[in-house]
């Protein structure tokens, strides 16, 4: 804590500025927000249709395995872009990027969660620890 009854002390205390007083900030705060809901959403759908549907019983389960495969499994580095203009969206190293986690081990475990649903019984799936 400050001592602020010396004279000097008060240039060095720090101003309390509640939210409320920064609308802008408190918006950019809440879209900022917003967008980290939203890649966590993304993340997390793509790795359920992943484990739900790794044994598909339908042509739209296959698909939505497949889709969620390919996007997980793609590999879009910066240094791959082709031209400079080309942004890298919603790719899932943009998003695993951003959320700060490491795209190469979520891979890598999610291939190895696959490799033991091969020694499951048809129907049984196990949620990735």
């Amino acid at each position: 804590m400050i001592d602020t009854s010396t004279d000097n002390a008060r240039f060095i205390a720090p101003d309390i500025v509640l939210p409320t007083q920064l609308p802008a900030a408190s918006t950019r705060a809440r879209r900022m927000m917003a967008e980290y809901h939203l890649l966590v959403a993304v993340l997390e759908d793509a790795v359920q249709c992943f484990q739900r549907y790794v044994q598909p019983k339908s042509r739209r389960q296959r698909r939505l395995f497949r889709d969620a495969e390919a996007w997980i499994m793609s590999a879009h580095h910066r240094s791959n872009r082709k031209r400079e203009d080309d942004v890298p969206g919603f790719s899932f190293e943009f998003v695993c990027d951003t959320l700060g986690i490491d795209a190469d081990d979520v891979r890598r475990r999610l291939r190895r969660w696959r490799e033991g649903q091969r020694e499951c019984p048809e129907g049984r799936v196990h949620q990735a620890a």
